[in-house]
């Protein structure tokens, strides 16, 4: 009797936390989005800002692939000397995770890219994500804006 007391009241509290934790983790999220950092959205365009005097562009564009979902290309132009960045992917609409966006040096380009997918978010067809740059060693860096995409679930 007592096991089937507890086996339910598991059972129940299971449920409770399985209907609550989409909405919390939307919560989270939102923290985040009230800094009142500007955003700025890749898939509308090139984003552009200026640092200490230097200009920066970071675009991004999708490439369909049907084996594992959506990848997207990440480029990221500056004239600043870099020996390393990568990129923080992390979800604006739900907390997700954090997630590395490795970079490679483009030399001939003058800048840097990276390809990555986001993962697939199972409670919205729509995902937005944010991709944070990061230079290590130089804690000084600070994008001035949110760089923001979207990601559809197949």
């Amino acid at each position: 009797m007592i096991r089937g007391v507890a086996v339910v009241l598991v059972l129940i509290g299971m449920l409770a936390v399985i209907s609550v934790a989409p909405k919390w983790l939307m919560e989270l999220s939102e923290d985040g989005a009230e800094s009142g950092q500007p955003s700025c959205n890749l898939m509308e365009g090139t984003c552009a800002w200026e640092v200490d005097g230097t200009p920066w562009q970071v675009s991004l564009t999708r490439q369909s692939d049907e084996e594992s979902g959506e990848r997207f290309h990440l480029t990221v132009n500056t004239s600043a000397e870099i020996e390393r960045m990568h990129g923080i992917l992390r979800g604006e609409s739900m907390y997700l995770g954090e997630y590395p966006v490795l970079m490679n040096q483009n030399q001939a380009a003058g800048g840097w890219q990276g390809t990555f997918t986001p993962p697939v978010c199972t409670v919205q067809d729509v995902m937005v994500w944010r991709i944070d740059l990061e230079i290590p060693g130089n804690t000084q860096f600070r994008q001035p804006q949110r760089l923001l995409f979207e990601a559809h679930r197949n």
